[in-house]
């Protein structure tokens, strides 16, 4: 993914940590469009403004699928 810049964001417990930002191809409600994506060292966060509203169905295995509905 190419790397596009740092920005802060803020985390669940109020903080504001640095993360880089890169750039990501998604297929969402038929279209393709760039997304950011922000890297992290701990556990994956998902950020929930994309995905309010929808059905998310996830294959919990190396290679399984995650689909949005």
């Amino acid at each position: 993914m190419p790397y596009l810049r740092s920005r802060p964001a803020e985390l669940a417990d109020g903080s504001t940590q640095d993360f880089a930002v890169y750039a990501a191809l998604a297929d969402w409600d038929g279209q393709r469009r760039t997304v950011p994506v922000f890297e992290s060292e701990s556990q994956p966060l998902l950020g929930m403004a994309m995905l309010w509203g929808k059905r998310v169905t996830i294959d919990a295995w190396a290679g399984g699928a995650v689909t949005v509905t």
